[in-house]
């Protein structure tokens, strides 16, 4: 049986050890530096917790899950580096640290995993196989809004208690690069940018709450993407235009969540997108189980190139930058 160790028991760090329990993986122990969090873990799944992660305690464990705060991710990815330990970490928005570690990750043929849960989730998996079937006809542009309320990311603590209230890793600014890994795996790089960010709600000092994006991709797909924190009702709704017809993806509309295929003359063709039901927050932890079997597969292979790499998240947010530094040159 492998034998995990998860540093960070905040609510990813908590999702994470379901999701290990529900694959079956031992977790030798959890880390964090908040003793609150230590001791919910501890209640919760029965797993013995630590304030630090030590070199010697990763020793025990064969396999490290960081979710930390995305500012700590750099320093336990080079920890696992130096132990010789497959890492999976989630999902990044700051670049400082990640091309130098890619590099060693390289150079030692070691697995560095990180996060990409989009493209888990049900309603991207059928967009990209009915994209591949050419149901609307070769793919020419698209429209995709990303809403949330940040206020109900974590509505059992203070915005000013978790990351999102610092401005480098603030809710807004989180979710672009988060929505970008399941885009740039159907259409490819963004090669140009066009972007303009704002923070309109002010829910902490400078975090931005809004990106508002034109995107062509190096496949020649042109995208207008808006991610918002201001959504008092949660919405994700994707809608290509295609040469033969529509295919939009709609992830909490009232009739439920969906695909739905249009061409002219003929009947819509809608289906239904199940997402299990989520135990707390927004969403389930089904697409965060299917990627950590993926991780643990590649983990039990031997492998040091999972599909999508840390060169990937690199690229993302050296995009996420170019986007920022158009909207600190350009602001409306």
């Amino acid at each position: 049986m492998l034998k995990a160790a998860v540093v960070g028991l905040g609510s990813m760090g908590k999702r994470r050890l379901r999701c290990l329990k529900a694959l079956g993986v031992q977790v030798v122990w959890g880390a964090d530096p908040n003793a609150e969090r230590r001791a919910e873990a501890a209640r919760l799944f029965s797993v013995p917790t630590r304030a630090q992660a030590t070199a010697a305690a990763l020793a025990e464990a064969d396999l490290l899950i960081v979710s930390t705060p995305p500012f700590a991710h750099a320093p336990y990815i080079a920890q696992a580096l130096a132990a010789g330990k497959p890492c999976f970490v989630e999902a990044s928005v700051m670049l400082s640290g990640l091309p130098a570690l890619w590099a060693l990750a390289r150079r030692r043929k070691a697995l560095v995993w990180p996060s990409c849960t989009m493209r888990y989730f049900r309603g991207p998996r059928l967009v990209g196989e009915l994209l591949s079937k050419r149901v609307a006809g070769k793919p020419l542009s698209f429209i995709y809004h990303s809403g949330q309320y940040l206020p109900d990311w974590h509505p059992w603590e203070k915005l000013s208690d978790y990351y999102v209230s610092r401005p480098e890793t603030g809710g807004g600014r989180e979710i672009v690069p988060f929505e970008l890994a399941w885009l740039t795996g159907l259409f490819g790089r963004a090669k140009k940018v066009k972007a303009q960010q704002a923070c309109l709600r002010r829910f902490a000092p400078g975090v931005e709450d809004l990106y508002q994006v034109l995107i062509e991709f190096e496949s020649g797909i042109r995208g207008m993407l808006q991610v918002d924190v201001l959504a008092r009702m949660p919405t994700r709704r994707f809608a290509l235009e295609g040469t033969e017809g529509r295919l939009v993806w709609d992830q909490y509309h009232h009739q439920g969540a969906h695909v739905l295929v249009e061409r002219p003359g003929r009947a819509p063709r809608r289906l239904a997108v199940v997402e299990p039901k989520p135990a707390r927050g927004i969403n389930s932890d089904g697409p965060y189980i299917a990627e950590l079997l993926d991780f643990i597969k590649d983990v039990r292979a031997g492998r040091a190139a999972p599909a999508y790499t840390l060169a990937d998240d690199i690229e993302i947010l050296r995009t996420l930058e170019r986007m920022r530094a158009q909207c600190h040159e350009k602001a409306l």
